[in-house]
Order: C-alpha cells, then structure tokens, then sequence
C-alpha cells in the first residue's frame, strides 16, 4: 500500500511541475505580437467621407448580426457593415455595404445605427440607405482596440493616428 502513496505522491509531483513549467513558455509566448496595428489620419478618420455607403462586398470575418425591417445588417470586423435585403428569406440579396472604420458592434433602434468607430461611438442616419449621416459622434468614448490575440505589448500609440484594423505578423 506504501507503494501505491508513494508512486501517486511522485506523479503528483512530476504534473505540479510540468504546469509550472508550460504556464511560463505561454507567458514567454505572449511576449511576442502576432499582429500589427493599421492605422488611420485622425481627422481623416472623423470625416464625412470615412462612412459611406458602397457597393456590396465579400463576406470574409462577419461579426455581429442585427435584424431589423427585413433587413440584416452583418459585421465586417473592423470594416462596416454587410446590408442584406430579406424582404423574401428564399432570395436574399446584397443591398450594399457601409464602410466603418474600426467596426465590431452595432445597435439599431428606429433609423439610427449606433456603432463604435475605433474608439469613437458614433450614431448613423440610415432612414436612406445610400445616404448614411453621422448624426452623432462622441470621440474617444472607448479604448484603442486590442489586437485579436489581446497581446498588450502589440499596441503602439501614435500621436493623431487611430488604429482601425490589426494585420497578421
């Protein structure tokens, strides 16, 4: 019986001490960024011509999806926004996209579209489509987004630039 104490005690040991080990190649791991930060002119950013309403694009990393008045709008991340007309859920069509820099969450109640544009919170008029308004933009409501991995040793301020994507290392 001493045996059988003596042989679990020794595993016990042994995977105590292989987590501790793994625990800090992951923390030496994280050092490093896998992502680097695209930026964008902080008054180019704010402007009128940064939300747009454009031709349909290609769906390639949705994010979050709304419906509302037979219409869903599906995330870009940090692009904009996908407008789908499903007015006949057997025929669903491309009606556009509205470009958003730094885009991943969206709200909508009424006509208006709230979203976060990086880090500013911004409300849309989209009673026309075609024709989306900023109505409303508080500035640097949220934090600079974090890259995908969260590793904070990527991020890298720089003075009158905002960054609105993260591309692969």
């Amino acid at each position: 019986m001493k045996n059988h104490y003596s042989i679990l005690l020794l595993l016990f040991g042994y995977f105590c001490f292989n987590s501790c080990q793994l625990t800090g190649v992951e923390d030496r791991f994280h050092d490093y960024p896998n992502y680097k930060p695209v930026y964008m002119d902080a008054s180019t950013f704010r402007s009128d011509a940064a939300i747009q309403f454009k031709e349909p694009q290609p769906l390639l990393e949705p994010g979050k999806i709304y419906y509302k008045n037979r219409k869903i709008f599906i995330n870009e991340k940090y692009k904009g926004i996908h407008v789908l007309d499903n007015s006949d859920p057997e025929n669903t069509s491309k009606v556009g996209f509205i470009e958003i820099p730094g885009n991943i969450d969206i709200a909508i109640k009424g006509s208006v579209l709230y979203v976060d544009s990086s880090v500013d919170f911004v409300a849309i008029d989209i009673s026309n489509l075609q024709e989306p308004k900023v109505i409303k933009r508080i500035e640097n409501m949220f934090p600079a987004p974090l890259p995908p991995d969260g590793n904070m040793n990527a991020h890298n301020d720089k003075k009158g630039k905002i960054i609105i994507d993260w591309e692969d290392l």
